[in-house]
């Protein structure tokens, strides 16, 4: 008997230590089975854990019906026969659920008209720097950013660089249309800005440069591969986007269209040069860059402008179908990201958009090949937040970080800081409980209770606690810094973003509580940075520091006695005094490396940072009175970027993870050429 109690002791603690969950809700076990099919790919997996589903919560119909539909997705894409028993079964057994119901209605009548379209993964890889790439005409190869800029060939897997730059990074790689040459940009200061758009030949011919601006991105060319289609911005005192053709023989510019303050995220021309596709906010909030996009329709000469798609949902240009007579677009008008496709001739829509594929997600147009294949991009953010201790001493991780949350495991989960008690843990996720939204989760370090705040305002980013517990910064991606009550959700602003010229980011609390510091960006004829300090109870501002500083992602930090203060960018860290003074720069990144600040020491000495270089990271210090720096230890594989120190000086957090990109091509989705007529 005794033998046998412990028998089962032993089981149930091999259980235990091999993560065996045994409570776990429907919609646990769905998110874990999504993150299987679109994150990992693992498609075979993902039907299982939904299998699981059908089986164990039959009670809950709504989620079994939605874990058949999902099951019947997966075996498209596997090119099954299984996935018509799925979705039979929806239509069969689970009428009472209409929107799942019609899915599986859709679907049949799909798979009934004949081969159908087919879905699927070319390639994956974690080296992608930016979504925005390309693919050949004939389908062949994915050229893209790693830092430089990469051709691969999918049907051979061998990769080859255009680019050997460490000094000036490549980013946005568009391929011309001939399949010749590659424009792309990098960074380089200049007297007409630090943007240039430079080209490169697949032939091994050496980079040059065809233009030099203010900010630009490089989204398309013209079909006969003379121009680059771009956007450009004119720094002025409210800064204007605007629409250009750059030319690839002298660096010419012919501007098609002034947009203001917001730009297109995609846009390209029609395969026969006369019209021109974007998306761009409408008219509900055309100022507003993260607004809900429309998609229209500009002549090649600019002579004409109209709308292609409105609609209240957002919109996202794919791409021009090769014979001219369609537009394929992205749209999240059923409540999921769908792809859509509308007809088009002489540059006008002809008739409504029709359904092409349900549930594409947040995908990146590659382009068309010449068969009418559509290549696209899935760019998978895995992220989470660990945790690990550390002994300040020797600068060494002791033990395995463990992951903060078990719950949406790799949804971007990131940018944590703790409370000044240390007992709570803030950090961002994006749960996906609605599209785009960003969650504020409070987390109890002790207890491991959990609570969200969906804040109202988008694409917010690094939570920092007051001194005092009581509130919590936030600022966001188009600029404004807020407080949150953490108790309540309650929002309300800090520091406001004065105009569309402008640009205020990237806080940090005094250590009493009573100022914060912030960083003020304004566009003119050059980038100029103001360090700043404003007093929250009287909202007196002091210019701590201004130049020309153009630092990317500047991370701010006060030293425990609020006499100095850190400012670090990915490429230098550098002290400013915090009643106003010279910048002094301690030490500069070389080549590809990335500098992220961690924390004062307590004596306020030294500086902790971490340097990453292609995945590794590393601790180090560097004395505030400057030297040379001091390497601690090796961090492990899933660091991000900055850590953040515990209270106790014993722990840190920290975001951890892999982004993936991967190659998909859609088939056999375009209407068959109509015979002509004898």
């Amino acid at each position: 008997m005794k033998r046998a109690f412990t028998l089962a002791i032993a089981v149930l603690l091999c259980a235990l230590s091999a993560g065996v969950v045994f409570s776990q809700s429907g919609h646990d076990l769905f998110q874990q089975a999504l993150a299987k099919e679109r994150a990992d790919g693992n498609l075979e997996e993902a039907i299982k854990l939904y299998q699981r589903i059908v089986s164990e919560f039959a009670k809950d119909r709504a989620l079994s019906a939605r874990a058949l539909v999902q099951i019947g997705q997966c075996y498209e894409k596997l090119g099954n026969a299984e996935a018509r028993k799925a979705y039979e079964r929806v239509v069969r057994e689970f009428a009472d659920q209409p929107e799942s119901s019609k899915v599986a209605r859709e679907r049949l009548s799909a798979m009934a008209a004949g081969p159908g379209m087919v879905v699927r993964q070319l390639w994956s890889g974690s080296d992608v720097e930016t979504p925005i790439a390309s693919i050949s005409p004939d389908g062949r190869y994915f050229v893209y950013s790693d830092g430089n800029v990469v051709v691969h060939d999918l049907a051979t897997g061998e990769k080859r660089h255009l680019t050997d730059d460490a000094a000036s990074p490549a980013w946005y790689c568009k391929l011309s249309p001939d399949g010749k040459q590659v424009a792309y940009t990098g960074l380089k200061k200049s007297k007409e800005g630090p943007w240039e758009l430079r080209i490169v030949g697949l032939n091994g011919s050496p980079p040059r440069v065809l233009y030099r601006g203010h900010y630009l991105e490089p989204l398309g060319w013209s079909p006969d591969s003379r121009h680059v289609l771009a956007t450009l911005l004119k720094p002025e005192k409210e800064a204007t986007y605007r629409i250009g053709l750059i030319s690839v023989a002298d660096g010419s510019v012919r501007l098609l269209k002034e947009l203001g303050p917001a730009f297109p995220a995609h846009m390209c021309f029609s395969p026969d040069g006369r019209y021109i596709v974007y998306d761009f906010p409408g008219k509900r909030d055309a100022r507003a860059q993260g607004s809900q996009h429309d998609i229209f329709l500009l002549a090649a000469d600019g002579a004409s402008d109209v709308p292609l798609v409105e609609h209240p949902a957002n919109e996202a240009v794919l791409g021009w179908s090769p014979d001219g007579k369609r537009v394929l677009f992205a749209s999240d008008r059923t409540g999921t990201t769908d792809a859509w496709m509308i007809e088009v001739a002489d540059g006008k829509p002809q008739g409504a958009p029709e359904l092409v594929k349900r549930d594409v997600g947040e995908i990146h147009p590659l382009g068309f090949a010449r068969n009418g294949s559509f290549y696209y991009g899935v760019w998978t953010q895995m992220s989470d937040v660990y945790v690990s201790s550390l002994d300040l001493k020797t600068g060494k991780l002791l033990g395995s970080p463990s992951q903060v949350s078990k719950r949406f495991v790799g949804y971007e989960n990131s940018d944590p800081d703790w409370s000044a008690d240390g007992h709570y843990l803030a950090y961002i996720s994006q749960k996906r409980t609605q599209p785009r939204a960003r969650i504020l989760v409070i987390r109890n370090a002790d207890t491991g209770e959990e609570r969200d705040l969906l804040v109202k305002r988008g694409g917010f980013v690094r939570p920092r606690w007051a001194p005092d517990g009581r509130s919590i910064l936030l600022c966001t991606s188009n600029g404004g810094i807020y407080q949150v009550d953490p108790g309540t959700g309650a929002i309300t602003d800090a520091v406001k973003n004065p105009d569309s010229s402008s640009f205020v980011h990237f806080h940090a609390w005094s250590p009493d509580g009573k100022a914060i510091f912030y960083i003020h960006r304004s566009r003119g004829e050059k980038y100029v940075d103001r360090i700043l300090s404003r007093n929250l109870e009287t909202g007196e501002e002091r210019e701590l520091w201004r130049g020309e500083m153009v630092l990317e992602f500047p991370y701010l930090l006060p030293s425990p006695d609020g006499r100095q203060l850190a400012a670090c960018s990915r490429e230098s860290l550098r002290i400013v005094p915090a009643g106003g003074g010279e910048l002094r720069e301690l030490l500069k990144a070389q080549g590809a490396e990335r500098l992220w600040l961690v924390s004062w020491t307590p004596d306020g000495r030294y500086l902790l940072f971490t340097k990453t270089l292609r995945g590794a990271a590393e601790l180090w210090r560097i004395a505030a009175e400057g030297g040379q720096p001091e390497r601690l230890a090796p961090l492990p594989r899933p660091l991000n970027g900055e850590l953040r120190l515990h209270p106790d000086g014993q722990r840190v957090a920290f975001t951890g993870g892999e982004d993936k990109f991967e190659v998909w091509v859609l088939e056999n989705f375009l209407p068959p050429p109509k015979a002509a007529k004898q």
